[in-house]
């Protein structure tokens, strides 16, 4: 069998179209040996590389808040605190360190100064985590290794880098489709539509270096705050991966 690698987009609340995703990847068999992610991309790969299955990735997703009221902190760095995403983090990996996770993983954050990606394999796993989910103003950037790291999607929204040379077969699982289905008008929406936009140049070219590029077109429907639709959101990526049967057989 050869070796998997799996890369995991940005995408907030659609990022729960990931783990259906990788549901689908376990009915055919497909186990990763390798996984690079940014964002919510990188915590559904912490939590698969960590041991967790689909349905129990899933069941933590959807009674996971983003943020929560009390965790409303109006300072220079963002809007929340992540409390309520720290608080899920601590409870479910504990004192769990990249180097104690049963698969390899890469995440990949923005360093704010040099205004890079920088990639994270080794060491503390959960404020790399709230690091690479930053969103810019909503979340409060993390300070980690003399760093102030945020957002990962700002630099690299599907980091497949990492995995480039340490696996036969590269899988990205990508939830920002950018078409005619994106009718909701919000400012969240359009900030993150807009950013899509700014990256779909660079996303072209990063489809080209996976041998198999899953994109669900009916996630445009979702917006980046929707979390009461975790059920349909993951209903979304599952029927898409499916649907791809045929050209996941191709790869072996």
């Amino acid at each position: 069998m050869p070796k998997i690698g799996l890369a995991l987009s940005g995408g907030a609340a659609r990022g729960i179209a990931h783990i259906g995703i990788i549901k689908a990847l376990e009915e055919f068999g497909i186990k990763p040996g390798i996984i690079s992610g940014v964002s919510v991309g990188s915590i559904v790969g912490a939590y698969y590389a960590a041991g967790y299955q689909a349905n129990e990735i899933f069941k933590i997703a959807a009674s996971t808040k983003m943020y929560r009221i009390t965790d409303l902190r109006l300072t220079q760095g963002g809007i929340f605190k992540p409390t309520a995403l720290q608080t899920d983090l601590e409870f479910h990996f504990k004192n769990l360190t990249f180097e104690k996770l049963k698969l390899p993983l890469t995440v990949c954050a923005t360093d704010f100064i040099n205004c890079k990606p920088v990639y994270f394999s080794e060491g503390e796993l959960v404020p790399v985590l709230l690091g690479s989910s930053a969103m810019p103003a909503f979340y409060e950037p993390v300070e980690y290794r003399n760093m102030t790291i945020l957002e990962g999607g700002l630099t690299n929204n599907l980091p497949v880098e990492p995995l480039l040379n340490n696996c036969d077969i590269i899988i990205a699982s990508h939830v920002n489709p950018l078409n005619a289905e994106c009718k909701k008008l919000s400012i969240a929406n359009v900030i993150d539509r807009s950013f899509h936009i700014a990256v779909s140049e660079s996303m072209k070219q990063k489809k080209t270096m996976c041998h198999l590029f899953i994109e669900p077109p009916l996630l445009s429907k979702f917006g980046i705050l929707d979390m009461d639709d975790a059920e349909n959101i993951f209903k979304t990526g599952y029927d898409y991966a499916i649907s791809q049967k045929k050209q996941v057989e191709k790869l072996f």
